[in-house]
């Protein structure tokens, strides 16, 4: 077994976002992974390499 510990970021709500894209603002993203590639993203962000986000996509 592994001992993983996933950390969320609080930013503010679904309204504020909006109001954020709709002024303009735009977040830098420097790479969207699949899930099932999760691992690649810690990895990304455990590196220090990355400029901007880093995205995990969870299909709905």
């Amino acid at each position: 077994m592994k001992a993983i510990d996933v950390r969320g970021v609080y930013v503010g709500s679904v309204a504020d976002l909006r109001s954020a894209i709709g002024s303009g603002v735009r977040p830098i993203i420097d790479e969207v992974f699949p899930f099932d590639r999760a691992d690649a993203a810690f990895e990304r962000l455990q590196s220090g390499a990355h400029h901007g986000k880093v995205i995990i996509e969870i299909d709905q």
